[in-house]
């Protein structure tokens, strides 16, 4: 299943070519809504018990997803992470890093404590646990990952943070500066919204 919200490079039409040579493959082509609309897109029209997320830029190698796939047939919500032992990242632009870490570290504080890497783009999870999660969400930027994370905690669902080799993939469409001040509004409605969730059984 391949979502596509607008994208100004041939990402679909590469996507609808395997869709042509393999009928497991499905394209969905819909309005600019931000990620949070295409995940909710892509697992309202994938099937299966099991659904996988991840970036079209692939800057986690597929042979990992087996490692996110494994917790989630257990009931978890399993989340790549570059920031657990184990993990590596390569040739991150020294500002993307900066924002990335102080971004989770802001979000540790204010809603998710213990999670290292809230936002790397490929996750599992199970196919009901993620419709009644994302059914709950409201958020489509940045802050959209802590949101579904906050709402699998305060549902008693365990997140687990699986190590992976990620690669830095030029043409990213994050910009630091600009998105910054919904990124910290969003965080904040949040917080408030939802207040500070840690995870069962720690205090």
């Amino acid at each position: 299943m391949s979502v596509d919200p607008t994208s100004t490079d041939d990402t679909a039409d590469l996507a609808a070519t395997f869709a042509k040579e393999d009928d497991r493959f499905h394209v969905v082509l819909g309005e600019a809504g931000g990620k949070g609309a295409a995940i909710r897109a892509g697992v309202a029209g994938a099937e299966g018990s099991t659904i996988l997320t991840c970036d079209a830029d692939l800057a986690v190698d597929p042979s990992e997803f087996s490692q996110l796939v494994e917790p989630a047939t257990r009931g978890f919500v399993a989340i790549a992470s570059r920031s657990v032992s184990g993990s590596s990242r390569q040739d991150e632009p020294l500002l993307r890093l900066i924002a990335g870490r102080g971004f989770n570290a802001l979000a540790r504080v204010l809603v998710l404590p213990g999670i290292h890497d809230s936002q790397c783009g490929f996750k599992a999870f199970p196919r009901d646990v993620g419709e009644t999660l994302l059914a709950q969400t409201t958020l489509d930027g940045w802050v959209f990952d802590v949101e579904f994370l906050a709402l699998a905690r305060r549902a008693g669902v365990r997140v687990q943070e699986c190590p992976v080799a990620w690669q830095y993939c030029h043409g990213s469409t994050v910009r630091v500066l600009r998105d910054a001040a919904g990124v910290l509004r969003d965080l904040w409605l949040l917080r408030r919204r939802l207040g500070r969730v840690k995870a069962a059984g720690t205090s």
